[in-house]
């Protein structure tokens, strides 16, 4: 089972209206869509716009193809004839299915596992070796969701409404373009356990999440679940949020390079031994014994 919502649950969740046409029975839930060429029969249309594109444009072409309704963005009229085909009018379409994907995260109550990526190089060290961790324990009752280097952010919410009742884990790796889009993705993720690693901070210090690093460290923390925070860092960012621990309460653990902890099985001695570090961490959370994690890595698999 996905995402599935009625007109009410639609209308109180995103705090829009019904703009144009007749609203379905109370009964009729149906899931998300956001592009008309998959769209199926009694699923609702969400109108997102893109840099090259205008969902807008298309609302004739979900109402051919069977939809039950779209969700638009305010607008004076809209392009489709039909005076009793619903259309739900929000501020913004990309922050209603946001809110759409936050709920449903929140319904289905996962533990979700974020890691910062950097967006040049997607499927980092640390999200490999997470996922070889998380599906050899959790197997079906994990969800991987693909790098926002690879999914516009439009398409990473609609992973999120993917989740089924199922699922009691979620991976996903974190390579925002800009602050408001780290913010956007955070909200609807709702993280329990974060991982910055140097790679995905050096990326949001760099620039790639258009502002402050400081300001992006901000969003992550505010926007975690905070019934279950930890924050995983490898250095420098172990620094920076220093300045956080009284804002944001949870457990903050930081590799101290100067110091490294010892790891199961002598893996200190990796050159990879931050990355192991954070995946060791993140697995004892989860109730995961060492030796089950050591297993899957060792000085050669590693």
């Amino acid at each position: 089972m996905v995402a599935t919502f009625t007109a009410e649950e639609i209308l109180e969740i995103t705090t829009g209206r019904l703009a144009q046409g007749m609203m379905p029975d109370e009964s009729d839930a149906a899931e998300l869509c956001i592009d008309t060429r998959e769209i199926r029969e009694g699923a609702w249309f969400v109108a997102l716009r893109g840099d090259r594109f205008d969902g807008h444009d298309f609302l004739g072409d979900a109402f051919s193809s069977g939809a039950m309704g779209c969700i638009v963005s305010e607008r004076g009229s809209y392009p489709i004839a039909s005076s009793s085909f619903p259309l739900i009018a929000v501020d913004d379409t990309l922050a209603a299915l946001k809110s759409l994907a936050r709920n449903w995260r929140r319904r289905l109550n996962p533990t979700v596992v974020a890691i910062t990526g950097s967006k040049t190089r997607p499927f980092g060290l640390v999200t490999q070796m997470m996922s070889r961790v998380m599906s050899s324990s959790f197997e079906d009752r994990l969800h991987f969701v693909p790098p926002t280097a690879v999914l516009p952010p439009g398409e990473a919410l609609t992973a999120l409404l993917t989740l089924d009742e199922t699922t009691r884990y979620c991976l996903f790796e974190l390579t925002p373009r800009s602050i408001d889009e780290l913010s956007l993705l955070t909200a609807a993720l709702n993280p329990n356990i974060l991982i910055i690693t140097d790679e995905g901070y050096a990326d949001l210090k760099a620039g790639a999440a258009g502002g402050d690093a400081i300001e992006a460290l901000g969003e992550l923390l505010a926007n975690m679940d905070p019934r279950k925070r930890l924050v995983i860092a490898q250095d420098p960012p172990g620094l920076e949020l220093e300045k956080f621990v009284s804002y944001f309460p949870g457990r903050i653990e930081v590799f101290d390079a100067s110091n490294p902890p010892p790891l199961p099985g002598g893996l200190e001695g990796s050159e990879l031994a931050q990355h192991l570090w954070c995946v060791f961490t993140a697995a004892r959370e989860m109730g995961l014994q060492d030796a089950d994690v050591l297993s899957l890595f060792s000085m050669n698999s590693a």
